[in-house]
């Protein structure tokens, strides 16, 4: 891929997570919530998305699993700085995400990608999400998410990996909250940045 391309596409991905940012604002004004909404830091995230984007572009090609793939990402970035700054997840946003998640779903049901083993192994996979919900380690709008990347990754291995990953960066994070910002042992985190940081490490490595 040219680096002409690849910075079209840096530009591109730029632009569309700043415009997706604004999905920021008609949370605050309708929910009255304050999630840091300033042009600096839709800048700065939009940048750093831009690059992440760009990397993704370079793994898989321009084809249609790579907009796929980049669109869910788009999603998944905002819905976790959503996350992040509400502790909580919105079904505005996990909506597209599970759209997309459904679109390459069947794509790979179409094209013999997904048989009826990896179906019944996702279940499996979707049935120990539920099962954390139920124990009260993760949200409901966690099992969204969770839902919707199990399949995008269509194997029961690739959502294994995912699940201890997400939970793997997020007592990272916690082990370091603890010894540096000294919160207590019930501060509650968002789980969602976790499980993006753990889908887009598995995008980049597979």
């Amino acid at each position: 891929m040219s680096y002409k391309i690849v910075i079209c596409i840096f530009l591109l991905a730029s632009l569309a997570t700043y415009v997706s940012l604004y999905i920021c604002n008609y949370i605050n004004n309708n929910d009255q919530q304050d999630i840091n909404c300033q042009i600096k830091t839709k800048l700065t995230l939009s940048l750093v998305n831009g690059i992440l984007v760009s990397l993704l572009f370079i793994k898989y090609s321009l084809n249609i699993y790579s907009f796929l793939y980049v669109l869910l990402w788009l999603i998944l970035f905002v819905i976790s700085y959503i996350d992040y700054s509400t502790k909580y997840i919105y079904d505005i946003t996990t909506k597209p995400l599970k759209i997309v998640a459904y679109i390459l779903f069947v794509i790979n049901l179409i094209s013999g990608v997904t048989n009826l083993k990896d179906i019944i192994w996702l279940l499996i996979a979707i049935s120990i999400v539920i099962l954390f919900s139920k124990l009260k380690y993760i949200g409901k709008g966690d099992i969204s998410v969770f839902c919707a990347t199990m399949m995008v990754l269509n194997t029961f291995m690739g959502s294994l990996i995912l699940l201890v990953f997400s939970f793997g960066v997020s007592g990272v994070v916690s082990i370091f909250l603890l010894a540096f910002k000294k919160i207590g042992l019930d501060h509650r985190k968002p789980l969602c940045p976790s499980i993006a940081v753990a889908m887009y490490i598995i995008l980049i490595l597979t």
